[in-house]
């Protein structure tokens, strides 16, 4: 137990200047994932369910929702999170006597800790992603581990297994991957001197990345992409970005990537097949298989955007 307590100290000693450092990075340049988990808002219980299926199908319910590939493939995802949440069931109530006395109160702090801190502080400044949680995956694993007896361990470990060998390759190709390459290769084509791109700062990295390969630094659509930076900042740098553009007669083009756990989901991706109703723009853009990422054009301001320009 005190190895284990020394190891953990030694991780911490790692992590916790290397997260002061991002904070204050964050904090003080207005860059980083801070505008984005903004966006995402205070997390729900909900948030936590929805984590819980992403650590076990990674987004995989959302797209057998979305193109199933056979009957039985939702089936076993759902057979797959029934047995893990078991097996944590056991391995939480299991009374073992070959382990530290105080080993299973342990892991209990750190997952419940790590989540109920995490969870409480995002309701005042939103911190929490699944990504950001994977620090309790060794914990849970151990719990995991604890469940008795072995012979019931081995039957509901099957579902797992089955998921990820019979039915998440057949899926790996419709998972979700937003081709950021392609899109870039479409704006480069398309955007033109004064034109600005409305999309977020995890969406303009890449997209500047890939158009800086296809185009030069000084190209219209590489200039465009780097002014799309200050488009997650504030609601008063958006307003001023799709001013400018308006009042001068060029496009707006929206980047619209499906992402994020409250957003990832069965419905709003089934949404997004079936396609968008809204008639204010030309979608000039669309991934293949799954609709992950779109960018629409826009000559005017939406209705609502409107009245709040004439407002300013």
């Amino acid at each position: 137990m005190r190895a284990l307590l020394r190891g953990e100290l030694v991780g911490l000693a790692l992590c916790v200047p290397f997260i002061a450092a991002q904070m204050l990075y964050a904090g003080t340049s207005h860059h980083g994932y801070r505008p984005w988990l903004k966006k995402l808002g205070p997390p729900s219980f909900d948030t936590l369910r929805q984590t819980g299926r992403m650590y076990v199908g990674h987004g995989l319910d959302a797209v057998i929702a979305a193109a199933p590939l056979a009957a039985w493939d939702g089936a076993l995802l759902t057979a797959a999170i029934g047995a893990l949440a078991l097996l944590l069931a056991l391995g939480v109530t299991a009374n073992r006597a070959d382990e530290p006395a105080h080993l299973r109160a342990h892991l209990l702090a750190i997952v419940v800790g790590t989540f109920g801190a995490v969870f409480l502080v995002s309701q005042l400044r939103p911190v929490f992603h699944p990504r950001y949680m994977l620090a309790t995956f060794p914990a849970l694993l151990l719990l995991l581990v604890r469940a008795r007896p072995v012979s019931l361990v081995a039957l509901l470990a099957l579902f797992p297994i089955a998921l990820g060998t019979l039915v998440e390759p057949r899926y790996h190709a419709l998972m979700l991957k937003p081709d950021y390459r392609a899109a870039a290769a479409v704006l480069t084509g398309t955007l033109q001197a004064g034109d600005v791109v409305a999309a977020e700062f995890l969406d303009a990295r890449p997209l500047q990345h890939y158009a800086r390969l296809a185009a030069s630094r000084e190209s219209p659509a590489v200039r465009a992409l780097e002014r799309s930076w200050d488009h997650a900042r504030t609601p008063a740098d958006t307003l001023e970005i799709w001013k400018r553009a308006i009042t001068t007669g060029r496009h707006v083009y929206e980047i619209d990537v499906l992402r994020g756990t409250q957003r990832i989901t069965a419905d709003a991706l089934a949404r997004r097949v079936a396609g968008s109703s809204d008639t204010g723009r030309e979608l000039v853009f669309e991934s293949r298989p799954l609709p992950y990422i779109r960018i629409w054009r826009r000559d005017s301001l939406p209705s609502d955007f409107a009245m709040d320009l004439a407002a300013n």
